[in-house]
């Protein structure tokens, strides 16, 4: 058992009856703890040693007796209402709004984005089990349309990442496709820019995806994935600053990009996501967006916080 206070203090060496009653910090088996359970007042915190007969406390491990019996401090719901469970969404997010950068973009419409490239046209299509954006390039020679999304800016120095449903591309032959962060857009030359994403581009690696990085000195890209870059599916990339960054094809096997990891920087204002296509002959390509989501950290300098 513990104390509050200082128990072998020449006011009172001897412990009484009340300091040694279930007030204290509870040790025992975890029958022991259930035998005794009606007697631990509330707020009392109670270590089991092992687990009890039926599996009802499980040890070793902490629990603390509530007003609903004994709970694990370690599986308290989170559900946020107060701030006994975890603080409200309210109070989260005055603290985080100053350095979260976040971005729910699950029902995108094209007129929410920047447009460039040359040629191309951009619709929102509504089906009965569909909706998404849709860049056409139509039927000219290096015609492209790209959707930018930007403003605020994220740094390259803090973990960020991002999810999308998308089909980069109708078809994978004479066309370039990407979408990333702070990646180039599709009619682009490439370039060294701080960034990370994916692309189809059928004169790169056939026709399937690559993922791409660059640190700021130098872009290069991962060919490892079979995926075809003409075939809609849901994305993820995760960046861990200056050791990798993650791809994923929903439930398919994780590809880990270790070279020219960004570790500092910022993206353009202009560019701080970005999915785009281009034709490379005479045959029109579409993109298929549905959406990003998006989180990191601010990289604005000098952004006002209040503590």
């Amino acid at each position: 058992m513990s104390f509050a206070g200082s128990l072998w203090s020449s006011i009172s060496r001897i412990a009484s009856v009340a300091k040694m009653n279930l007030k204290s910090n509870v040790v025992g088996t975890g029958d022991e703890v259930i035998s005794e359970s009606s007697a631990i007042p509330i707020g009392a915190l109670v270590s089991v040693t092992s687990t009890s007969t039926g599996g009802a406390l499980v040890g070793p491990n902490l629990y603390i007796q509530t007003a609903l019996g004994l709970k694990s401090p370690q599986g308290v719901s989170h559900t946020h209402a107060d701030s006994q469970t975890g603080g409200s969404i309210q109070n989260m997010m005055l603290k985080a709004v100053s350095n979260l950068w976040f971005v729910n973009m699950i029902n995108p419409t094209f007129e929410q984005f920047a447009r460039t490239g040359t040629g191309g046209t951009y619709t929102n299509q509504t089906a009965a089990t569909l909706k998404y954006v849709e860049i056409a390039t139509g039927t000219t020679a290096n015609n492209s349309g790209n959707l930018r999304f930007g403003g605020l800016l994220y740094t390259f120095a803090q973990p960020s990442n991002f999810v999308t449903r998308i089909k980069l591309a109708s078809v994978n032959t004479g066309s370039t496709a990407r979408v990333g962060m702070n990646m180039e857009s599709a009619d682009a030359v490439t370039d060294n820019k701080v960034k990370y994403g994916f692309e189809g581009c059928a004169s790169c690696n056939s026709t399937n995806i690559s993922i791409i990085s660059s640190e700021g000195t130098l872009r290069s890209k991962n060919t490892q994935s079979t995926d075809s870059f003409a075939t809609v599916g849901n994305f993820i990339m995760q960046l861990d600053p200056g050791i990798n960054v993650k791809w994923r094809k929903e439930n398919g096997t994780i590809i880990t990009k270790t070279t020219n990891v960004p570790t500092t920087g910022v993206p353009d204002r202009s560019n701080s996501f970005i999915c785009g296509v281009q034709t490379t002959n005479t045959t029109t390509k579409t993109l298929d967006f549905y959406g990003f989501q998006s989180s990191g950290t601010i990289g604005e300098t000098n952004f006002p916080v209040i503590t």
